[in-house]
């Protein structure tokens, strides 16, 4: 029943409709029969009584009639109301409609200006001397010259410095030496790509099929992975425009400018795809500079970064120095959150200024989103509008067909049609041009704008890995062809063991390692680079540049063979002053004096610093017999902790792997070292004049030792160690 209710109401409000449109049909009817009626007496008093000619009076009564139907007509839309049409199928309806709104519309607005014109002239006629007019008049127009002038001296050299970094290319122009086939390790990126570009030049059988062509492309991936690269190939290959800017060009002191660059690089690309067949590419690389979150972007304008949440525990807890989790201090969560944030809160902190100065930062930020204070979002949001209305018909000539129509519209002599043929200029059509967007990132796509990364728009995602050890022998091929190097890297042997060395690097970190390591050759007066130069060159890349440290030759060989980077020296290990993940290997002598409480504290902060599969090399006392010697000795004196050099606690091999194994390592190598070291404990007899150094008498009856007791004369125990990939 209520069902038949609503579809009765409905058929009523239709009828009420349609009799509501057909009544104001008959009354503008009516209203133009009495306008035109009134003409010939006009005419005739115009011309009788005004002595105004025969045309004149006409134009003159046409005129006046044109006029009285458009303040009839307002007068009317003013008191009756109009019909809704909504469910509505009669198109009649609808084109009388569009033609009455249009009307009053013109109506309206010319009556807005007689007025206006009435209000400024009429003081200006009655009170006016036509001399101080003459006066004043050109100053007006020289203040509107100054003032645009002013405008852009202010802003005219940050807009200019801006639209400097928009690059277009035409084809043939864009020549960078960048190839596809030059992209290596990155197949399933490619061949993505690869689709989408093709349906982007060549698209037009995929959309009589029904599809639609991606808006955009967004290339997500770690540094060095190879995505300005490809853009690089694509605008190479691709026979189109291609349009480049980085993010940071969309990024202005005052408000306003960065959505300038928007519209002028939207411009610019529409003109390109115009000249050029009507395809054009846009490339904006590291384009998280414009397109993160806009919650994030203002806090002015009610954004905030910390709109999600507290990311854990120590943002909301944090007590004293230490970062306890209660005020008294005697609870602290020893996690990794907390190191972190420890090692932010001992770092030199930047003057915040007074309260007032954060005040006045805050209006700063509320009044210049643009970039006075941060970056803004309204590049953003204007980017956004311009990758939607790419479509849209072009703006000149969809106004100039809207005033038309509705001036004819408006002067009610130029009927709409003429029998079946339009007296009206058609609705202008959407642009043919196509302008593909392509956005380059290394930042999760969480932390972007998810107005910019849905469907539509950049939805098309297309990820770039890590290279696989098969990826990294590809791009070796490539990049040490390049460069002038020994026939032995050119081996398989050679060239698996680099690909396996240079686990973790990225296209660019090669590329970069192949040229360091022809460096060195140079610097050294050799045409070409071999195998240690290319080590060098990784131990350069991933520790920075060596420091003078007397370490032990042979665990530096030993390490090389597993990792060529050495990244730190004998330090307190048991508080590292570094970040997590932050070396490649970690290179460790000294570290005995800090196993009192024994090795799964050092252990455990080497874990840390690592990056997986980071290598760890450290030495270990071992229970040598002099050691138990030295022991057995010292307890019966009853000495405490340590005499003449020696520990109180070693580790045998078995204590040792379970300890490593224990904290997250593999271990790849372990060896006994120190056989001199060992007699150095026994007396002056056996030491030099150095720090710590023995003399030959110890060193020839090490090297004995080694060969007949190595298990048992051995100082300490050499431990080469990786980290695994998931701890």
């Amino acid at each position: 029943m209520a069902s038949e209710a609503q579809d009765l109401t409905g058929f009523r409000q239709s009828e009420l409709s349609t009799e509501l449109a057909g009544q104001w049909r008959r009354l503008t009817w009516a209203a133009t029969a009495v306008a035109l009626l009134m003409a010939p007496a006009l005419v005739v008093w115009l011309n009788q009584t005004q002595g105004w000619s025969w045309l004149w009076s006409i134009l003159a009564a046409l005129g006046a009639v044109v006029i009285f139907r458009g303040v009839v007509d307002l007068v009317f839309h003013r008191l009756i109301p109009r019909p809704s049409l909504f469910g509505l199928e009669s198109q009649q309806l609808r084109e009388e409609d569009v033609v009455a709104r249009r009307r009053v519309w013109f109506w309206r607005f010319w009556l807005k200006v007689a007025i206006l014109a009435a209000i400024i002239a009429l003081p200006i006629l009655l009170f006016a001397n036509t001399g101080v007019l003459a006066q004043i008049l050109p100053l007006f127009v020289v203040l509107t010259v100054f003032m645009v002038m002013n405008f852009l001296i202010l802003f005219g050299p940050l807009l200019v410095m801006n639209l400097s970094q928009i690059q277009a290319f035409e084809p043939g122009d864009a020549e960078w030496g960048v190839k596809l086939a030059d992209v290596r390790g990155q197949a399933e990126a490619k061949e993505e790509v690869r689709r989408v570009v093709a349906i982007w030049q060549s698209g037009e059988a995929f959309e009589r099929a029904g599809g639609k062509r991606e808006r955009g492309l967004l290339f997500l991936g770690a540094p060095g992975t190879g995505k300005t690269m490809l853009a690089k190939a694509l605008a190479t290959g691709f026979n189109s425009p291609f349009v480049s800017i980085p993010g940071s060009g969309f990024a202005a002191t005052f408000i306003g400018i960065d959505a300038i660059v928007v519209r002028v690089l939207a411009r610019r690309a529409k003109r390109l795809a115009k000249k050029w067949g009507g395809q054009c590419i846009v490339f904006i690389d590291e384009i998280d500079a414009v397109g993160t979150r806009r919650s994030v972007l203002n806090p002015g304008l009610g954004g905030a970064a910390g709109a999600h949440g507290p990311a854990n525990v120590h943002e909301l807890l944090w007590f004293g120095p230490t970062g306890a989790l209660n005020p008294s201090g005697d609870l602290i969560l020893e996690n990794h959150q907390w190191r972190e944030r420890l090692f932010a809160e001992r770092a030199p902190q930047v003057n915040a200024g007074s309260g007032l100065q954060a005040r006045l930062n805050g209006v700063v930020n509320f009044m210049f989103p643009g970039g006075m204070g941060g970056g803004g979002s309204l590049a953003l949001n204007q980017l956004l509008v311009v990758m939607d209305g790419i479509d849209n018909p072009p703006f000149f000539k969809k106004m100039f067909t809207s005033k038309l129509n509705t001036l004819l519209d408006g002067i009610y002599i130029v009927p709409r049609t003429v029998g079946k043929r339009s007296l009206r200029l058609p609705g202008a059509r959407p642009r043919k041009e196509q302008i593909y967007f392509i956005g380059a990132t290394n930042v999760p796509v969480e932390r972007l704008d998810p107005a910019l990364t849905r469907p539509g728009r950049m939805g098309r995602h297309v990820w770039f890995r890590t290279p696989t050890k098969q990826d990294r022998l590809d791009i070796l091929d490539l990049y040490i062809a390049k460069v002038a190097h020994d026939s032995e890297l050119d081996t398989d042997h050679r060239r698996e063991e680099i690909a396996r060395v240079t686990n973790g690097y990225s296209p660019a970190m090669i590329e970069q390692v192949t040229s360091m390591a022809l460096t060195i050759a140079h610097h050294s007066g050799r045409e070409s680079f071999g195998w240690d130069d290319l080590v060098d060159a990784m131990t350069t890349l991933e520790a920075g540049t060596a420091v003078g440290v007397d370490y032990v030759v042979e665990a530096i060989d030993r390490l090389k063979r597993h990792r060529a980077a050495l990244t730190l020296a004998a330090g307190d290990v048991e508080a590292l002053p570094f970040r997590s993940g932050a070396f490649g290997a970690y290179l460790s002598f000294g570290v005995l004096e800090h196993f009192a409480s024994g090795p799964r504290a050092a252990l455990r902060e080497a874990c840390r610093v690592l990056r997986p599969r980071g290598v760890l090399i450290v030495t270990v006392p071992a229970p040598s017999l002099v050691w138990r010697a030295v022991r057995l000795k010292r307890r019966t004196l009853g000495q405490h902790e340590r005499a003449n050099g020696y520990y109180e606690t070693a580790y045998t091999a078995i204590d040792l792997t379970k300890h490593v194994s224990a904290e997250g390592f593999e271990i790849l190598e372990r060896h006994s070292v120190g056989y001199d070291f060992t007699l150095w404990g026994l007396g002056r007899m056996f030491r030099g004049p150095g720090y710590y150094e023995t003399n030959r008498m110890a060193t020839t009856l090490g090297a004995l030792f080694a060969r007949v007791l190595p298990r048992s004369m051995s100082f300490a125990t050499l431990v080469i160690a990786r980290k695994r990939a998931a701890a």
